[in-house]
């Protein structure tokens, strides 16, 4: 049985074993296209192919190629008892280049190999042969992370002299704030305090604890035409404080204030001592005064100690 191949339009010998193999379809050995043989047989041979003829057994060399059937292009050997004659070859074209000719007869040895079975509509489309795999592109480097840029670095020291010329001030301001709590707590200071206030034009005044200095005692007793007072003062601080004011006030027989007077410590104090050299810690003081009243009829006194 010959065969003839669409696309190319080279004929093939092919056997009825072959045909049954994959229902018809074969593949070019010249084109490597696939193609049902049923379809391109000449219609006498189409005719006996349901008759199923009985067929000589093939010869070892037929068996091996069924096994990969390989179509053998047209050639003058004899076909088989059930074979049809082939037709008459064609004349001969035109001598043409030897490349042009070796193209057909080059691959007339082509294999039938058989198609696997697909679905109708796809199984006249051409089978091409798998393309390699793509070779994976070479990956590319990645490009290194854009490193951020350092931020530029600040002068610290213009903050840092600030700071420290705040602190100054802040601890200049404390200083003048308790300087006399300062002295008392720190008397080796005093000396360095008092010069400061001098530079300064400051001064250094003591500290004051009123509830700490009291009067201890008092008398009052006339005297001739006027009054006589004595009274006992006593500071009860670790420190020396300013010498405090004194205030008598003369009532008569109801209680009720007659007379006052205010007394400043140099109204009081003894000859001999000086008010500016402050009431020595832990210390006493007697007060011995003589008062005029101008016949003022008083028969009691009070006496109070305060710092203005």
């Amino acid at each position: 049985m010959l065969t003839r191949c669409p696309h190319c339009q080279t004929q093939f010998r092919v056997t009825a074993e072959q045909l049954k193999i994959r229902q018809g379809k074969v593949r070019c050995g010249s084109c490597r296209q696939v193609f049902d043989a049923l379809e391109n047989l000449s219609d006498e041979i189409i005719a006996i192919i349901p008759e199923k003829p009985a067929m000589t057994l093939p010869n070892p060399a037929t068996i091996a190629a069924n096994e990969n059937p390989a179509l053998q292009p047209e050639t003058p050997t004899p076909a088989g008892p059930e074979a049809m004659p082939a037709p008459e070859p064609e004349p001969a074209p035109e001598p043409e280049p030897e490349a042009e000719r070796r193209q057909p007869e080059a691959s007339l040895e082509a294999e039938f190999e058989a198609a696997a079975p697909a679905e109708p509509e796809r199984a006249s489309e051409p089978a091409q042969e798998p393309e390699p795999p793509a070779e994976p592109a070479p990956a590319e480097e990645e490009a290194p992370a854009a490193v951020p840029a350092a931020p530029p670095r600040t002068r610290r020291w213009p903050w840092i002299i600030g700071i420290v010329i705040l602190s100054l001030l802040m601890a200049g301001q404390l200083l003048y704030i308790f300087r006399s709590e300062l002295a008392v707590i720190s008397p080796e200071l005093r000396p360095f305090l008092v010069a400061a206030c001098e530079t300064l034009g400051c001064t250094l005044p003591r500290p004051v604890r009123p509830e700490l200095v009291g009067i201890e005692a008092s008398d009052l007793v006339p005297d001739g035409g006027g009054l006589r007072m004595t009274a006992t003062l006593k500071n009860r601080a670790p420190f020396a404080q300013d010498y405090p004011h004194l205030e008598l006030t003369l009532t008569d027989t109801q209680d009720a204030a007659l007379v006052r007077k205010v007394l400043a410590p140099a109204d009081y104090l003894p000859a001999g001592r000086d008010a500016a050299a402050g009431f020595p810690a832990q210390s006493e003081i007697t007060l011995d005064l003589r008062l005029t009243t101008d016949d003022v009829p008083a028969v009691g006194y009070r006496l109070y100690l305060f710092y203005p």
